[in-house]
């Protein structure tokens, strides 16, 4: 497994990173595909820093060891940040889950997105309140003169410079109406889609 070539580098900083990337491996939850990126990470790192040795501070195995170790302690930092900190993972979207009729169905299938958004505090409403809210969006819209009610439909496509292009009409006019449409939205306490 051994794939990088490190000719006329410290041996000793050779066996260290060896040792640390294949402990890495097993500790800190990195993949046998990532064994060289580490071991490249570990000596990019020893090499960059190697100039700093002072040899009338600590011996050149000290310094290297000192160096190896602080890289490791900051992969292994990255490695178990809350986001992808590889213990969490509990389940995976394709595990197979049997129903009550003893059918088996991946888990992405039956996973509830509005519920997982509304947990994560990055949907606030429940599927029933973005209904009624699109009801009462559709109703404004409805109400809208021809050519906001248009412009409303092609803005959700479309940007202001790119309709401007296709109308003619200048784009100072088309914020004009986007401004008359906010107006009208939050007269109908419907912020939300602003």
């Amino acid at each position: 497994m051994e794939n990088n070539n490190y000719k006329g580098i410290n041996p000793y900083a050779v066996y260290l990173i060896r040792k640390k990337a294949r402990q890495l491996m097993w500790e800190a939850g990195f993949k046998e595909c990532d064994l060289d990126d580490l071991e490249q990470d570990l000596m990019m790192d020893l090499l960059q820093r190697l100039p700093k040795y002072d040899p009338e501070r600590s011996q050149i195995q000290t310094f290297i060891d000192r160096v190896v170790r602080h890289k490791v302690a900051t992969l292994i930092e990255a490695q178990m940040a809350k986001i992808r900190d590889y213990k969490r993972l509990l389940f995976s979207f394709n595990d197979l889950i049997e129903d009550a009729k003893g059918e088996c169905t991946e888990r992405l299938e039956i996973f509830d997105q509005a519920e997982y958004l509304r947990r994560t505090g990055n949907l606030s409403l429940s599927p029933s309140e973005v209904r009624n809210l699109s009801i009462d969006l559709n109703k404004v819209l409805e109400g809208l003169p021809p050519e906001l009610r248009a412009l409303c439909k092609r803005l959700e496509t479309e940007t202001i410079t790119e309709i401007s292009q296709s109308t003619g009409v200048p784009r100072t006019t088309i914020y004009d109406s986007i401004k008359t449409i906010r107006a009208i939205l939050e007269k109908a306490a419907l912020q939300e889609y602003l």
